[in-house]
């Protein structure tokens, strides 16, 4: 990990941009990393007014590591404006590289996958109900 990633983590994990809650919310899912004791709520409203349905505001809150805020913060930058097939779409692999091409051991990508994992769990029921407008 370079120096540059280094900076880019730490400032995401104090100074979050997207840490706190909607308020109302149309979908949300709450999780946690028993190996390090993450623990986060993601919430999600989802506007149907489009041919596609699409994320307009996501947020998160809880405790967590460095490398899992970080991670929730740059996966709530990143859907803002998409569709559900591009959250049903996103790898590891994309939230590495958004977090500056971050090379993880096995147990801290555990950290970075909660919050993809949670935004996954709490579209995929909005998906299935609505399966005729789950577009990119």
């Amino acid at each position: 990990m370079t120096k540059i990633d280094d900076f880019f983590i730490v400032d995401r994990a104090k100074n979050p941009r997207f840490k706190g809650t909607i308020g109302q919310y149309t979908c949300m899912a709450s999780g946690s990393n028993a190996f390090c004791g993450d623990s986060l709520t993601v919430e999600l409203f989802l506007d149907h007014s489009s041919p596609a349905i699409v994320v307009s505001d996501a947020t998160y809150d809880g405790f967590a590591c460095s490398l899992c805020i970080a991670s929730a913060d740059v996966l709530c930058e990143k859907i803002i404006g998409k569709g559900l097939g591009f959250i049903s779409s996103i790898s590891l692999d994309d939230v590495l590289l958004w977090l500056g091409g971050l090379e993880a051991g096995v147990t801290r990508k555990k950290c970075i996958l909660l919050p993809l994992e949670l935004i996954k769990e709490a579209t995929e029921t909005e998906g299935e109900q609505r399966n005729d407008r789950y577009l990119e």
